[in-house]
């Protein structure tokens, strides 16, 4: 509203239709997420080598969300010149 009452109708007219776009955009992500059919099945995976990557990278994703300054610590160590 404040850009219209601005009288900046173009910025308005530009935002409107980004954001129509992005509505019928992420929406159709919902509907073939929850409405369609899967195309092809989930298999499993019978690789167990790329478990332990996984794990690790959850573990640490989950210790610098828990634990920022951890890595805030780390980072202010690092000197490049």
């Amino acid at each position: 509203m404040s850009v219209i009452e601005s009288n900046m109708f173009t910025l308005a007219i530009v935002g409107l239709v980004t954001t129509v776009i992005s509505a019928f955009y992420y929406i159709r992500i919902i509907k073939v997420m929850y409405f369609d059919d899967p195309k092809k099945s989930f298999e499993r995976f019978t690789d167990y080598r790329i478990h332990g990557p996984i794990i690790i990278s959850c573990i640490l994703l989950i210790s610098f969300f828990l634990y920022p300054s951890f890595l805030n610590d780390i980072v202010s160590k690092i000197t490049i010149f």
